[in-house]
């Protein structure tokens, strides 16, 4: 199976069924399409990432109660595989910009830039126990231990 790395608190939106749509600046290829992937946080959480998490956490979006009230504690997620979802499409941002009202959640979770892609997210299956990976850029295949800790 193959996995994604995403930067928190994005990929805990995705395993809280938030997200639903991933923008990428690039288009995932068709050999993927209805595949499951992975999706793996990113051990790094830099000062940007930290302002929005605490924003979609007063917004009520993210689920991360003890963190609301403790500005300097990061995330448990980090470095961890969290869930894993099916690709069900794929679309230009223009379309998504066009068809959705301005107000749309999704336009707050992701970059809906001109000439970008959104990957529609379906079927999500969430983990009981998150597990540590080692992530990387662009698509990459778990190891065969990681492959059994997210059948489990």
């Amino acid at each position: 199976m193959y996995c994604i790395t995403l930067w928190e608190p994005w990929a805990s939106l995705i395993a809280q069924d938030v997200k639903h749509w991933e923008t990428r600046g690039w288009e995932y290829p068709k050999r993927y399409h209805l595949d499951r992937i992975a999706i793996h946080a990113a051990k790094r959480w830099k000062k940007d990432q930290r302002r929005a998490t605490f924003e979609f956490i007063r917004a009520g979006l993210l689920d991360w109660p003890l963190y609301a009230s403790n500005l300097g504690w990061e995330p448990p997620t980090l470095g961890k595989v969290l869930c894993s979802v099916t690709l069900t499409g794929q679309q230009p941002t223009e379309h998504c910009r066009a068809r959705w009202a301005e107000d749309n959640e999704e336009f707050h979770l992701g970059d809906y830039g001109p000439r970008r892609f959104a990957w529609h997210l379906g079927n999500l299956r969430t983990l009981d126990k998150p597990f540590p990976a080692v992530g990387r850029q662009g698509f990459w295949k778990l190891s065969g231990d990681e492959l059994l800790k997210l059948k489990q």
